[in-house]
């Protein structure tokens, strides 16, 4: 089992013995051993993920609007409290908004969805916003923008969780004729030209990361689109979205 950050596995000391059922809180990737007489089950708040040996990821944040079970290999049972079930096989997705109480599986690009246990933040066609709640998660820090335009657009691309928060918003990329400033004091960080030459790296002060695996891949990740106008506001003092 691989916990994301802000995460919580919660499983009974028996565990094993009659059967084999964890609740997640968070985001886990997992890979179950198969045991016929012992299937293996994932609680959250609103869907239960049943098993009998598979890899495959639960991202069930309490403040996300969506639970999703993407699967990887083998086959999973995903059922809601209402009694509604759907089998998924390999590259499908189970989504669940806590909303409009929709439930429905579609075809995935599953493998992505688990890449942060390489280290990688991967994503296709994904809202701005979605990307930035990862990276609260990740660095444990609350980002705000101020444009509307740029919470509607869409990326695709691939991250190195291994860079620092300023160096990942300078690789977005943002419209070129910014500016950039730095408020410091209660560390709280406008960015506006991620990408001016004339900014200076140094007074910055370097976010505190939380463990994570290294990815194998090069550093220099791709993201590809355009955020449009708007700033990006950076807060660290004793903040924790995942609280």
């Amino acid at each position: 089992v691989w916990l994301n950050a802000g995460s919580k596995l919660i499983y009974a000391s028996d565990f094993g013995r009659k059967d084999r059922q964890v609740r997640l809180e968070g985001e886990g990737y997992f890979e179950v051993a198969r045991n016929v007489g012992c299937p293996f089950t994932v609680r959250t708040d609103v869907l239960d993920v049943t098993v009998l040996g598979t890899s495959f990821n639960v991202q069930a944040y309490a403040d996300a609007r969506t639970v999703e079970v993407d699967l990887l290999k083998g086959r999973v049972e995903v059922a809601a409290a209402d009694g509604r079930r759907l089998s998924l096989l390999p590259d499908r997705q189970a989504r669940f908004d806590r909303t409009s109480g929709l439930f429905e599986s579609h075809p995935a690009v599953t493998a992505l969805a688990a890449d942060w246990i390489n280290g990688r933040l991967s994503f296709v066609n994904t809202p701005f916003r979605e990307i930035l709640d990862k990276l609260q998660r990740h660095f444990n820090v609350r980002i705000e923008v101020s444009s509307e335009k740029a919470a509607r657009e869409s990326f695709s691309g691939s991250i190195d969780l291994r860079l620092s928060l300023d160096e990942i918003l300078r690789y977005i990329d943002m419209d070129n004729d910014r500016r950039n400033t730095a408020t410091l004091g209660p560390e709280l960080i406008t960015h506006h030209n991620l990408n001016q030459p004339e900014y200076d790296e140094q007074t910055l002060p370097e976010p505190e990361k939380l463990p994570v695996p290294v990815s194998a891949a090069g550093r220099v990740p791709a993201v590809l689109g355009a955020a449009g106008r708007g700033a990006i506001r950076v807060q660290r003092p004793d903040y924790d979205p995942c609280r």
